[in-house]
C-alpha cells in the first residue's frame, strides 16, 4: 500500500491546492484535452480500478462512471427482488442512457455497490450474482451489450487520492483519459444519475477512501483526500459539492472550470 501511496504522491502535491488543476489544465491543453475527447459509449462503477480494467480488457470503451453501473439508484432493489415496475428515477436513468446511446453495460469483480446491495436484502454472499443481474437487466432496458465481469487491479484495496464529480452535460469526462495530469480517483458522473444521488456516491467513495479498503489514515489535513467538481465553466450545479474541507480536513472539494466542451 505504501508504495502505491508513494507513487501518486508527486501528481497530488501538484494540483491539490486551490484553483491548482485549472492551471495545469490551461498550460497542457493539448494533453489534458483529451480527458474530455471521447463520448461516453458503456457505463461501469464509479470504482476507479473499473476504468482501467476495462481498457485493458477491451478497447475502444469510455465509460460512464455509476456505482454498480446504477445498481443504487433508487427503485433497483424492488426491481430486482420484486419484479416492480421502474422507480421515476430509474425511468430517467434508463432514458438518460438512451439518449447517451449508451451500447455496453460493464459489471465488475469486487464491487462494493453490489455488496451493499446484497446487504440490503439479507444475502452479503451473493454480491457478484446481482451484479450481473442488474448488468443483464440494464442492458436489457436500454438496448445495450452486456459484458462479462471485468477484473480489476489492485485487488484487496482501493489506490483512490481523488474523487471526481463530473457536472459536464455531455458526460465526457474520463480522467483515465489523461492520466498524467489527473491524480487516479472515483468518478461519478452525476448528470448520468441526477445531482441528488450523485451526491450520495460522492459520499459512498469518500467513505471507502477513508476506510479500511482504502489509504485510510494516509488520508490527512497536510496530505488530504481530494474532491474535484468538474465542469465547462461555472457551473450553480457544482455549490452542492463544494464544502471546503470535511471529515477534520482529510477531506478537501475544488472546483476545476478550465476544461473545455469540446466542439463534436
Amino acid at each position: 500500500m505504501m508504495k502505491a501511496w508513494e507513487k501518486g504522491s508527486p501528481l497530488v502535491a501538484l494540483v491539490q491546492g486551490e484553483g491548482a488543476l485549472d492551471r495545469r489544465i490551461k498550460s497542457n491543453q493539448l494533453r489534458t484535452k483529451k480527458a474530455v475527447a471521447k463520448a461516453p459509449n458503456a457505463i461501469g462503477c464509479i470504482d476507479e480500478r473499473h476504468a482501467p480494467g476495462i481498457k485493458a480488457y477491451e478497447s475502444g470503451k469510455t465509460c460512464l462512471g455509476c456505482a454498480g453501473a446504477g445498481i443504487l439508484i433508487p427503485g433497483v432493489r424492488e426491481f430486482l427482488t420484486e419484479g416492480a415496475p421502474p422507480s421515476p428515477e430509474m425511468t430517467e436513468f434508463i432514458q438518460t442512457l438512451k439518449e447517451r446511446k449508451i451500447k455496453f453495460v460493464y459489471p465488475h469483480e469486487g464491487c462494493g455497490a453490489a455488496g451493499a446491495f446484497a446487504e440490503s436484502v439479507g444475502e452479503p454472499k451473493r454480491a457478484p450474482f446481482y451484479a450481473q443481474l442488474w448488468a443483464m437487466k440494464l442492458a436489457d432496458l436500454i438496448g445495450a451489450e452486456q459484458k462479462t465481469m471485468t477484473r480489476i487491479s489492485p485487488e484487496g484495496f482501493h489506490d483512490a487520492r481523488a474523487v471526481y464529480i463530473d457536472l459536464t452535460p455531455d458526460g465526457r469526462f474520463n480522467p483515465d483519459e489523461a492520466a498524467r495530469d489527473f491524480p487516479k480517483g472515483f468518478h461519478v458522473s452525476a448528470h448520468v444519475m441526477g445531482l441528488a444521488q450523485a451526491e450520495i456516491e460522492m459520499n459512498v467513495a469518500i467513505d471507502i477512501a477513508l476506510g479500511a479498503h482504502g489509504f485510510g489514515e494516509f488520508f490527512t489535513p497536510a496530505t488530504p483526500l481530494i474532491v474535484f467538481v468538474i465542469s465547462y465553466g461555472e457551473s450553480e450545479d457544482g455549490d452542492a459539492f463544494l464544502k471546503g474541507s470535511s471529515h477534520d480536513g482529510r477531506v478537501v472539494y475544488r472546483k476545476v472550470t478550465a476544461l473545455k466542451k469540446p466542439r463534436s
